[in-house]
């Protein structure tokens, strides 16, 4: 009786959290979002790590990488976010209706 009791209590305190994600942009692609999502793993002393994008959030590297990684997704999503704005723009305007209602 007294192993197994000594076996939960070792196994409560070494319980590893980890969140897994298959790519870090599949998680977010929001600095803020990142910035929060960082925040609680560290509070709550879990680590992030992805698989296929080699990033283990364990070590001061590896948060580094996260963060610049995020802050690139970010950056593309909003180039892709203009593009698509000024085509649009660009549709909208060669459509030009011949009379006004």
């Amino acid at each position: 009786l007294y192993y197994i009791i000594l076996y939960y209590i070792i196994l409560y305190y070494i319980i590893l959290y980890y969140i897994i994600v298959l790519k870090l942009d599949r998680l977010t692609r929001s600095v803020y979002d990142m910035k929060v999502i960082m925040k609680f793993l560290e509070e709550n002393n879990a680590y992030l790590d992805c698989a296929n994008d080699d990033i283990n959030t364990t070590n001061a590297n590896g948060k580094m990488v996260t963060r610049l990684l995020t802050t690139i997704s970010q950056n593309e999503i909003e180039r892709t976010s203009e593009r698509t704005k000024i085509s649009l723009a660009g549709a909208i305007k060669q459509e030009q209706p011949s009379s006004i209602y």
